[in-house]
């Protein structure tokens, strides 16, 4: 007699599947396990449930047919277990009480099927195919939802990526926006570069984690990035400002603020807050809010005065160094707003001296003079109120 294609793929499946008999009974048990074997099922015994869960933890099952009455406990506490502590394993369960409330109860213990003794052997081995058909869809299942879950998650690496990458192109995009706005001013080049370094060795010396050093020195080179839409007869203009003159200039910090602000990035966001504050004072005389004392962003207090100092250095500043000088008034400096973060309380010029002495954090670049240092120490003294 032939044996049909679907008859052998069945055969091959239940030589794979390994099946736990429990029942007190050992004549039901051999019985039960007879007519598995006659389909090719490989079969154990266990006689209670302290047996089977022994035979469970070795391994090997992939069903188990238990008799609901059992000595020690019943065998809906098994069921329970197995559905809680090995999801992987089917669940036939039997007994002589074949009422519809036993039957219920089997089921809410995590039975796939349900058999009331005594039962034909074609109900049982149709109540294991069944049971072995719903433990396998179950388990294609959770492969299934474990696949998707890592397809989520490579997606939502690859979507972090993006928003990555789309975060340095606005960096870019800005950074470009800044240097463009430095080289429509004649005598400004590197400035933003200098800044961006000075502060971030600023701030090491002042005992800064680094993170917050890098963040807020990358973020310091964008702290003019508002002078883009400034006029050329107010940003170019080499005199004195006029009144309206000086608020259209003095409006790059909240244009700044605009362009910067609103991102779910650390570094952009830092930037905002720097170029909205970096024209504010101590004694509340600065600009856009007249922000006074701990009100300010200790970040943009620092930009503040590296800014100037900077200024002091370059060629734009070599004409106007002694009437800026001048024209500071006396306040409180940036000095006591910086030794307030300062753990050892050493004062913010030994930071200055020691910071931009080092000419490794700033790429070789001598930029320390004593006598700038020391307009520096007296244009921080006076505030910097009128500097642009």
């Amino acid at each position: 007699m032939s044996v049909t294609r679907e008859k052998r793929q069945v055969w091959r499946e239940s030589v794979c599947v390994g099946i736990l008999v429990v029942d007190d009974d050992p004549a039901a048990a051999s019985s039960v396990s007879q007519v598995l074997r006659q389909q090719g099922y490989r079969t154990v015994l266990a006689s209670d449930t302290d047996d089977a869960r022994r035979r469970l933890r070795q391994g090997g099952v992939n069903l188990v047919v238990c008799d609901v009455r059992l000595p020690s406990e019943s065998g809906l506490s098994l069921a329970q277990e197995i559905a809680c502590d090995h999801p992987e394993v089917g669940v036939v369960m039997m007994s002589g009480w074949g009422d519809l409330r036993t039957a219920d109860a089997a089921f809410e213990s995590g039975a796939d099927t349900f058999l009331a003794k005594p039962f034909r052997a074609e109900e049982l081995v149709i109540a294991v195919s069944t049971a072995l058909r719903q433990l396998r869809s179950r388990v294609e299942s959770q492969v299934t939802h474990s696949r998707l879950e890592e397809d989520v998650a490579h997606l939502r690496i690859a979507l972090s990526e993006v928003n990555s990458s789309l975060a340095d192109a606005r960096r870019d995009m800005l950074t470009r926006l800044a240097f463009a706005a430095e080289c429509r001013i004649p005598g400004m080049g590197g400035h933003l570069g200098r800044v961006g370094a000075m502060v971030k060795a600023l701030t090491a010396r002042m005992g800064w984690e680094p993170e917050r050093a890098e963040l807020v020195g990358a973020a310091a080179t964008l702290h003019d990035v508002g002078k883009i839409a400034i006029p050329d007869q107010v940003l170019l203009k080499r005199g004195p400002l006029t009144d309206d003159e000086r608020r259209a200039m003095q409006r790059h910090a909240l244009i700044g603020h605009e362009m910067l602000a609103g991102s779910d990035d650390p570094l952009l966001e830092m930037a905002a807050t720097i170029a909205l504050a970096h024209h504010e004072r101590a004694d509340g005389t600065g600009y856009p809010y007249g922000l006074s004392g701990d009100a300010i962003p200790v970040e943009a207090g620092v930009v503040a005065v590296v800014d100037v100092f900077d200024a002091l250095l370059s060629t734009r500043a070599a004409q106007g160094r002694f009437a800026l000088r001048r024209s500071c008034e006396g306040s409180a400096s940036f000095v006591d707003r910086s030794q307030r973060d300062i753990h050892n309380r050493v004062g913010i010029l030994d930071h200055v001296s020691e910071a931009l002495s080092d000419k490794a954090a700033l790429n070789g670049r001598e930029i320390l003079h004593r006598p700038a240092l020391r307009e520096l120490a007296q244009a921080l003294r006076g505030g910097f109120h009128n500097y642009r």
